[in-house]
């Protein structure tokens, strides 16, 4: 133990194999080398500990030589990459390249944990102050269809919606990047005085990333977060949709016509309403089944457009309507999200993708309706935010599985993701997974998840602001990304890379 003399918040340091623990400022701080070149940072209202279980960190603690030494009062600790010097009076964090140059400082009193009442539980509102470097440019935070690349000088309600796809990390020009692991409904906020990111939750937990240039801090993301896999080359061609194909006739044609006009195509997408209709209506929403009349043999269908050497994406939802079978399921379970989604009045909710079992039973029928029934070759992943309709604030005290949805909102994709990725590979590990989705969140790359920017309008001024908004996107590590070249406009989905 460093113990440390006069009078002082921080009484003294416990060191740890690959870093320091501490309590200042009624907190208690943990700082970790989680590599040489990553540092995990983990503080806690003092005297109420938390055990977090991440859900995009999937990386494993490298074994870390440290090199631990004083300056006046301050503690510094050294890897081979990066050093950390740290206040221990005023909870001060302060990042250095190896050579002792400043890249970013958690803000000295920087942190704040105010009691709040979540559906009935005891949470905090959190927040984490940093100082940046004045003309210091960064990016990333997520999808942000405003027309700018630097993120400086601005503020973000981060919360994942059609066409807003956030994620609470940023990534500096200075060659490093912070993730900060919380999943709530969040404030991203950058001025003048500093940069805050302010949530839900128990803790603050960031990661600090440093690889000296994108590419680096790129890899660090992955490494961290999960790499991203080889997509099969097919996935980087022209994916021809629209709103919708009614029968497999339908989409057969259309995929004839394109070969006889030798004009290229490699992927068809079936959008929604191909299974059965109860009565007409939405209640057998997304029954993940086909519609006998108007898809009477979905497997020779699938075969004809392998034949035609095309691959079939087709969609699935994470809400299902009121006769469906995994609704009743997923009901008798105490598995679902109880708000509102799409389509409209249709009684249609989405499941709880937080609950490990819930999983479990979205792929079991998945499977047997679809994957191991007619051998598509991916999924479109639609509202995977999910749509929310006639939204109520006291939709978001909703349980799920982690908590309440307010505190969990913005990993919905993610989760969603990773279980019918997760399934798919365990089911038949020589197929390589496709999905094209329409949000996100860090961690989500690892799950060969291509995200869409979401039903974009069919303007010069919306596709001008497609190209920041993909640069900031992929800037968090996530590598695939696209947006529909049609959108709406004389029908939909033309989805192009």
């Amino acid at each position: 133990m460093l113990t440390f003399s006069g009078d002082l918040n921080a009484q003294s340091v416990q060191k740890l194999p690959q870093g320091i623990s501490f309590s200042t400022q009624g907190m208690d701080i943990k700082i970790e080398f989680y590599s040489p070149s990553i540092v995990h940072v983990f503080k806690t209202p003092g005297g109420k500990p938390y055990d977090k279980k991440s859900l995009s960190v999937v990386g494993k603690v490298v074994k870390t030589p440290i090199e631990f030494s004083q300056i006046g009062k301050n503690t510094l600790l050294k890897s081979d990459s990066i050093q950390v010097e740290v206040n221990v009076e005023t909870g001060g964090i302060y990042f250095l390249d190896r050579s002792g140059n400043k890249l970013l400082n958690d803000k000295d009193y920087g942190t704040q944990f105010s009691p709040v009442d979540d559906a009935g539980t005891p949470s905090f509102k959190v927040r984490n102050g940093f100082l940046l470097d004045k003309d210091e440019a960064i990016y990333g935070v997520g999808q942000v269809l405003d027309n700018n690349f630097n993120r400086r000088n601005s503020a973000h309600h981060m919360q994942n919606e059609n066409m807003s796809t956030y994620s609470p990390f940023f990534h500096s020009v200075k060659g490093y990047g912070v993730f900060w692991d919380n999943y709530s409904i969040s404030e991203f906020n950058d001025n003048p005085q500093e940069l805050s990111f302010e949530g839900l939750g128990h803790c603050s937990d960031y990661y600090f990333m440093y690889g000296k240039n994108a590419d680096g801090v790129i890899s660090k993301v992955r490494t961290l977060t999960g790499k991203a896999p080889m997509l099969p080359l097919w996935a980087y061609g022209f994916f021809q949709s629209k709103e919708r194909y009614n029968s497999q006739d339908e989409s057969l044609n259309v995929l004839k016509k394109y070969r006889d006009l030798k004009v290229p195509l490699d992927v068809v997408i079936q959008d929604w309403r191909y299974w059965p209709e109860y009565n007409k209506s939405d209640s057998a929403w997304n029954s993940q089944s086909f519609d006998k009349e108007r898809f009477p043999d979905p497997k020779k269908w699938v075969d004809q457009i392998h034949q035609l050497n095309a691959k079939l994406l087709i969609v699935t939802w994470p809400g299902f309507g009121p006769k469906t079978d995994q609704r009743k399921e997923f009901d008798s379970k105490k598995m679902i999200i109880n708000f509102d989604t799409w389509p409209p009045n249709s009684g249609a909710r989405p499941y709880d993708v937080f609950n490990p079992k819930a999983l479990d039973i979205y792929w079991k029928y998945l499977d047997k309706g679809i994957f191991s029934y007619i051998g598509n070759d991916g999924w479109w992943l639609d509202s995977t935010e999910p749509d929310h309709i006639n939204k109520k604030e006291s939709d978001f005290d909703l349980p799920t599985y982690l908590g309440s949805y307010r505190s969990v909102k913005n990993g919905f994709s993610l989760m969603h993701n990773k279980g019918i990725a997760t399934h798919q590979r365990e089911r038949n590990s020589q197929k390589r997974g496709v999905i094209l989705t329409r949000s996100g969140f860090i961690g989500q790359q690892l799950y060969g998840s291509n995200t869409w920017s979401g039903d974009v309008s069919s303007t010069w001024d919306m596709l001008e602001k497609q190209i920041p908004a993909a640069l900031n996107y992929t800037l968090m590590g996530i590598p695939n990304w696209n947006s529909d070249i049609g959108g709406f406009f004389a029908g939909r989905w033309r989805n192009g890379g």
